[in-house]
């Protein structure tokens, strides 16, 4: 009996995937650039946009970003794809699969532009794949 309790419970925990919910309200007079470059003409975003994503179904013509960047010097960011809603100044986000982190990091844009650029995407010093 403790065998397949133990199975049971192993298998269960092995299979079972918890989506992430994120919300984050803008702060007065703050905007947000990303998600898709494609949807460009209505960035920024800011508390009086409604606009949505799914980067789960759609990639956008390939240049998604999975990270958001803000006036303010914050970001959101998620390791893998997601769906996001902004509406009434509050940013909504869902990963089936991995968690979402967020922080302060400068006090504008350039700043968390720079940070996010080397904590996530550091250069390699070396050339793309010419196939790409």
């Amino acid at each position: 009996m403790k065998q397949l309790l133990f199975f049971s419970i192993f298998f269960l925990s092995s299979v079972s995937v918890s989506a992430a919910e994120f919300k984050l309200r803008m702060l007065p007079g703050e905007s947000w650039w990303g998600g898709a470059v494609i949807l460009g003409e209505k960035m920024p975003y800011t508390e009086s946009s409604v606009v949505s994503g799914d980067m789960l179904k759609e990639n956008y013509g390939n240049p998604g970003m999975p990270i958001f960047l803000s006036s303010k010097g914050r970001y959101l960011r998620c390791e893998e794809a997601y769906t996001y809603a902004i509406s009434g100044g509050v940013i909504r986000a869902v990963s089936p699969k991995a968690e979402f982190e967020s922080g302060k990091v400068a006090n504008d844009l350039k700043g968390a532009y720079s940070w996010c650029r080397d904590k996530f995407f550091p250069p390699s010093g070396k050339l793309p794949d010419l196939s790409l």
